[in-house]
Order: structure tokens, then sequence, then C-alpha cells
């Protein structure tokens, strides 16, 4: 996509252009921008022994897709122990979550973060790339 308006789509020399064309990628795939990517969650053991018996991991052909669990609904991970950063509740909304885990760091992650993985099926860049346009938006 030329964004720079120079007349030519340059995606190795162009900054606008490289990010437009992401940009546009993501749009196909279905980015919502009115919905966030995903949220920093607090998980303690004992929530996590519990969605670790009582709740699937994903299938697909996206390694890290795979090592996601879930998706269920916020209502039921609140149910399951899951909080936000500060310890309280989730939020009340009407949408699926999956939960994706470090070893010290976890994540609620909405369908924006699918679209990411899709195109680059890997929790460090998804990651990256959310925890990022956090910062850049003057979010958390």
């Amino acid at each position: 996509e030329d964004f720079d308006g120079d007349g030519v789509c340059d995606i190795w020399e162009s900054p606008a252009d490289v990010f437009a064309s992401i940009a546009n990628y993501l749009k196909g795939y279905g980015w919502n921008a009115t919905q966030r990517w995903g949220r920093e969650v607090k998980v303690s053991s004992e929530t996590s022994q519990r969605i670790a018996a009582e709740v699937a991991q994903r299938t697909g052909t996206c390694r890290a897709t795979r090592e996601m669990n879930g998706p269920l609904r916020l209502e039921e991970w609140q149910r399951l122990g899951v909080r936000t950063l500060e310890g309280s509740p989730l939020p009340k909304a009407d949408f699926q979550a999956s939960l994706v885990s470090g070893s010290t760091r976890h994540f609620l992650v909405y369908d924006n973060y699918d679209v990411l993985l899709s195109y680059n099926c890997a929790h460090a860049y998804a990651l990256g790339v959310g925890l990022l346009s956090d910062r850049v938006a003057g979010g958390q």
C-alpha cells in the first residue's frame, strides 16, 4: 500500500508503506479496531491448577494457538479465579478470551490476538506487538 504518497508501494524502504501494508493485512484477517488485543491478568497457582484441570488447550495448525487455553467467556475466567492485574474482577463483557501463560506472566487474549498470530504464529511476536501498541497508545 502506498501510504507515503510517492506513487510507489515500497515495503522495503518506506516505513509508512510497511506499516500501511501490515495494517491492511491485519484488517483483511479480521482486525477489529474497536476491540483490544488482550490484557495481562493475575493467575494464582491455585487458579493455574484449576485451569489445567478444567480448560482444554486450543487446537489448530499454529503452535502458539495450541499452547493457549480456552476460549471461554470472561465470566468463566472470572469463576476460575482469573483477575485483573490489580486483583479486581474482570470486566463484564460479552465475548470470549483465551489464556496465554508464560513462566511468570499471564494474558487473556481476544480475537485480535488471533489476527496477530495469523501474521506471525509466535507468542513473542503477538505479545510484543500488543504490549508495544498499549504503550504507544498510553495504556498500561
